[in-house]
């Protein structure tokens, strides 16, 4: 176990933003409890955690000393895997900070706990060394601040492969299709991501699958509704939607247990709200706004094996990341917490908003998580599997259908059965498929056939089946029976010729653009046309992967969309299976180039330019796929713009043998032309294929011209077929403007840069045009910022120009502390003008923060004597420039002030600071970074004392201290003292490492003395002794304590 370790540094800076709203100044802060949470789990953490799953994590905050919730708590996360911390330097964020801490959390409150969460993929991997490590910020009047961390340690993260979920939508019985923005991933799959213990960050887990929609209409009563489940209608989709799913083949390989196909119907014309195949792998559900994200999840866990119960959750839930809250608008679910008053998911019939998952063997999360389909490892894949499938009557008495048994060329692997509900009672299966080979081996696979609905009144039972059967060699026959083997309901055996397919239209090597029909001749001597079935399937790459386009056909013939599917230069291959009972057999049309019929979409872009400068415009497709010539006309106005050539765009000149001409055909008509040679298509995706230059004439006003005219599109493909192509609704246009560029004069450094008491500069910036001479026809104003530091603290933040000049007096309210021991910084000033693309940026300059006086990048005891020097009205020698000097010895009080005086408290700072202790005002805003120090405020109160002169003898004074507590400055004000007065340390500061400076100005002697190593001295006593002096008596005097604070002092009598 990794111990994880307080982050002082980190809990010290934050001390001081901690909220002052407290109900009592005795208040305790503690770490309660730290849950860790991916959808469900247990106060003691017991629910398995899954590797790369969206966290979240809830701290219970213990309150003792407080009568009432303590408000403004906040803290930091910390994750170790194997004791590598995942998670940033200082920490993750709460998701609800500030928090109020209640007395009494529930855990049923959202806002009860202080949350954290991580989102997929988290940077958790496989491992059973996970630390969870949190600290609470100490709120102000806390009593106790040791005991404000917490963690838990050890947590194992798991394993779990991400299973493939596809979804198609449906158009039932003219209902129409479902919009995809309503089912697309992250919206249709929220609920789901929310409860199955995988990688929901996984892009692979949620996809539509790329074939076409499903058209279905059977609907045997006219009533508009797909009534049953178990029932004619429901049985006789899922078994659609089976075999689509058998045809999903990727990489070479056919369908796994892992791979899921569930259908959206448009609306909720379903009796049940959807239906699934209860361990098998297909279902379909509504698309009603209230119901049907929890409706996908409630089927999805049918195909896992789930049944139907009347749980509540047991444990509370957690939606992670709130991918459900309004999303979309009409679910009607708020807030990410799961109570326990809400349903379990396979409660049927119930909303998005009023389910969830209990945690329970084997139908709750504890049963996804030890679910076979999640467990990590490769899969076994068999080729030549027979995929059997047919559709029971509701009671079990009867087959309704048996299909001719596929088996495709492709490896998949047969979907297990789930696991028994009573680990120790095994499974009992009420039919089998028995297979007799060619060896006379019968091989039999029991299966149960039920399918469940949603309903309120819940109903399940016989109805659509699915069973692979991997097997070596032919197989003789084929039965469906009972468990026993005792009635048989169905079967085939294997005739002597298998079917002969070949395909009429279209042909290998054809162009597939527009609706288009696919047909097949079929020669079978020793079967009926009534015993044959047909699949179809598309490849876009050769046989790699398919997909479905026409299943369980009984016709000849097909009606094929090549916009429904994935387009393919050269690589398409369509290919028929026809099946005869127990015989397979297919024909492939190869070589297709499959492209979408809709219309490619020519555009030309804007620019800005000034007048009498040369521009460049680009000419554009939205998609270039197949594309071996284009033409095009642009109108302009042939007043404001003359073409001055034309050029291959960056994709035309990308690809090889590409040429481009121009011509004008007509009055401000200028027609583009460009053309492959060979003819070769462009590859798919936006593509720029021409730039025209224009001339823009001297006299053009400053502001947009009318915009360009696209008219005459021609796009051709490698063969001279014409390609469909439309002019863009918003052509571009050209704006004039006044300027094309920024340009600074040169700022003086050093700049004081300081979060409160920034010191002001003067910059001058001008507009130039194209040819840099200063465009005094600008009078705009441009948006000014600092950087690459200090984003965002540049004040003012805009500049008016009059006649292409721009004055203007700035500061820079940002904190440089985080570079300490460095104060200085190299800044640039930038001018923008959005509206018409131009910009500038200074040259660099220094940025320097306050106690830097003379500017050379530290704090020392340069800067300490050039501050005493200030102090005394000394000379103090340029450079850097004596206004900075003056500024930056001038620092900063613990109100974050400054006054109008450099005098021993300044000195007190610019030393602590050279010391490396922290400042009396701590700056955040706009910085360069973290500050992970405390400000220097003391707990107790600055201590007043009190002074006095005393003689000790001829022409010998000292100076006395009386109550002085941390005193590590002095500066005084000595009247009549007389030229001959030297002064020395005497008493409390002698051989204290303190040191002394003075100068006589005008009669008067003035006195600084401190500590150089930022040491007070306290008590009675001599501090001074002043010897040859006439008659001195004291005037003003100001003492700093050793955190540079002033401490009043008064005149002892």
């Amino acid at each position: 176990m990794r111990r994880s370790r307080l982050i002082p540094g980190l809990i010290l800076g934050m001390l001081m933003t901690a909220s002052t709203a407290m109900p009592a100044l005795c208040v305790d802060l503690t770490v309660a409890g730290i849950e860790v949470n991916q959808a469900t789990q247990t106060p003691t953490n017991t629910i398995t955690l899954v590797a790369e799953r969206s966290t979240a994590v809830r701290v219970t905050i213990g309150v003792t000393g407080a009568s009432a919730a303590v408000t403004g708590v906040t803290g930091r996360l910390h994750v170790f895997v194997d004791g590598v911390e995942i998670t940033p330097v200082a920490g993750l964020l709460p998701i609800n900070a500030p928090f109020t801490a209640p007395l009494a959390p529930q855990r049923a409150n959202e806002n009860d706990t202080l949350n954290f969460e991580l989102l997929a993929p988290t940077g958790i991997s496989v491992s059973t060394n996970v630390d969870f490590h949190v600290d609470i910020n100490p709120v102000a009047g806390e009593t106790d601040t040791t005991n404000n961390s917490g963690e838990v340690n050890d947590l194992s993260f798991e394993c779990r492969a991400t299973p493939h979920l596809f979804f198609t939508r449906i158009n039932f019985a003219g209902h129409g299709l479902p919009a995809l923005s309503t089912v697309q991933a992250g919206t249709g799959d929220a609920f789901v991501r929310g409860i199955l213990p995988v990688n929901d960050g996984d892009p692979l887990l949620y996809r539509q699958g790329l074939f076409p929609t499903l058209t279905f209409n059977q609907d045997d009563n006219n009533n508009g509704i797909l009534d049953g489940c178990p029932g004619a209608e429901s049985d006789v989709l899922l078994s659609l939607l089976e075999s689509c799913r058998q045809l999903i083949v990727s990489n070479g390989f056919g369908t796994d247990d892992r791979t899921f196909l569930f259908g959206f119907i448009n609306g909720n014309p379903i009796s049940g709200n959807g239906c699934a195949s209860v361990g098998g792998r297909v279902s379909y559900g509504n698309t009603e706004a209230i119901r049907y994200q929890r409706s996908y999840a409630h089927e999805l866990t049918h195909n896992f094996g789930f049944s139907h119960n009347g749980s509540f959750l047991n444990q509370v839930g957690w939606d992670v990341g709130a991918r459900l809250p309004n999303n979309p608008a009409g679910n009607n679910t708020s807030g990410r917490v799961k109570p326990t008053s809400l349903f379990d998911i396979q409660v049927p019939g119930q909303l998005t908003n009023s389910a969830y998952i209990k945690t329970g063997l084997p139908d709750g999360y504890n049963g996804l998580l030890g679910h076979p389909t999640l467990a990590c490892g490769g899969l076994d894949f068999s080729s030549q599997v027979l995929v059997v499938q047919g559709i029971f009557n509701s009671q079990g008495t009867g087959l309704i259908q048996l299909k001719p048994v596929f088996r495709y060329p492709w490896p998949s692997r047969p979907t297990p059965p789930p696991p028994p509900p009573d680990p120790l009672v095994p499974r009992v299966f009420p039919f089998q498929v028995q297979v007799v080979d060619a060896n006379q081996n019968v091989i039999s696979v029991p299966f149960d056939p039920t399918v469940a609905d949603d309903a309120i009144d819940e109903v399940e039972g016989p109805g659509t089946f699915e069973v692979m059967i991997p097997l070596a060699g032919p197989a003789n026959s084929l039965e469906i029976t009972d468990a026993s083997g005792a009635t048989m309901f169905g079967g085939f055996v294997r005739s002597a010729t298998p079917p002969t397919v070949r395909v009429r239209s279209p042909q290998g090597g054809a162009t597939l653009e527009g609706p288009t029909k696919i047909m097949w001749d079929v020669v079978d001597p020793d079967s009926s046309p009534s015993e044959l079935m047909f699949q179809a399937a598309y490849s876009p790459d050769k046989g790699q992967s398919f997909v479905p386009i026409g299943v369980d056909l009984t016709t000849n013939e097909l009606d094929f969309d090549p916009s429904s599917v994935q387009e393919s230069a050269g690589g398409g291959l369509i290919r028929i299976f026809a099946s005869d009972g127990l015989n397979t057999s297919f024909i492939d049309v190869p070589g297709l180039t499959v492209r979408a019929p809709l219309a490619r979409q020519i555009c030309i872009g804007s620019t800005l330019g000034e007048a009498g400068q040369r521009v460049t415009v680009p000419i554009t497709l939205d998609n270039g796929l197949g594309v071996a010539g284009f033409q095009v006309d642009v109108g302009f106005d042939p007043s404001l713009l003359n073409p001055a050539g034309v050029r291959l765009g960056a994709d035309t000149a990308a690809a090889t043998g590409w040429t481009i001409n121009s011509a004008m055909v007509g009055f401000g008509v200028l027609r583009v032309l460009g053309h492959s040679n060979p003819p070769a298509g462009l590859g798919a995706g936006p593509k720029e294929v021409a730039l025209v230059d224009f001339d823009i004439a001297a006299t053009a006003p400053i502001g947009p011209m009318t915009p360009f005219r696209l008219a005459n599109c021609v796009l051709s493909d490698p063969n001279g077929l014409q390609i469909p192509c439309n002019s863009c609704p918003q052509p571009g246009q050209v704006v004039v403007r006044p300027a094309g560029s920024f340009s600074f004069r040169p700022i003086n450094s050093p700049v004081g840069v300081d979060q409160f008491d920034p010191l002001p500069f003067p910059s001058t910036v001008e507009a130039l045009t194209f040819t840099n001479t200063l465009a005094t026809g600008y009078n705009g104003t441009a948006s000014m910022s600092v950087g690459p530091v200090c984003a965002g603290t540049l004040q003012p933040a805009s500049l008016p120009f009059f006649s292409g000049v721009g004055n203007g007096t700035f500061s820079i309210g940002c904190c440089l502390d985080p570079l300490l021991p460095m104060t200085r910084t190299p800044l640039k000033l930038q001018a923008t003008d959005a509206a018409i693309s131009i910009s500038g940026s200074s040259a660099p300059f220094n940025g320097v923060a306050k106690a830097d006086v003379n500017a050379d990048n530290a704090v020392n005891i340069l800067d300490v004597v050039r501050a005493i020097n200030f102090s005394l009205n000394l000379p103090v020698s340029s450079p850097p420039p004596v206004t900075f000097q003056r500024w930056a010895a001038n620092m900063l009080d613990q109100n974050c002030s400054v006054d109008a005086l450099i005098n021993v408290l300044d000195i007190v700072r610019i030393r602590n600071k050279a010391l490396g202790r922290p400042p009396l005002c701590p700056c955040s805003v706009g910085g360069v970074g973290v500050l992970t120090e405390q400000a220097a405020v003391l707990a107790s109160p600055v201590t007043p004392f009190s002074i006095s002169l005393e003689k000790a003898g001829a022409r010998d004074y000292l100076v006395k201290v009386h109550g002085a507590v941390d005193l590590s400055g002095l500066q005084l004000e000595l009247k009549a003292a007389g030229p001959k007065a030297t002064v020395s340390l005497e008493g409390l500061t002698a051989g204290r490492n303190w040191q002394a400076t003075t100068t006589l100005d005008q009669g008067v002697l003035k006195i600084v003395a401190f500590s150089n190593a930022a040491a007070g001295v306290s008590g009675d006593g001599a501090v001074l002794r002043i010897t040859g002096g006439g008659s001195p008596h004291l005037g003003s005097a100001v003492a700093a304590d050793s955190e540079g604070r002033e401490i009043p002092v008064r005149s002892a009598p």
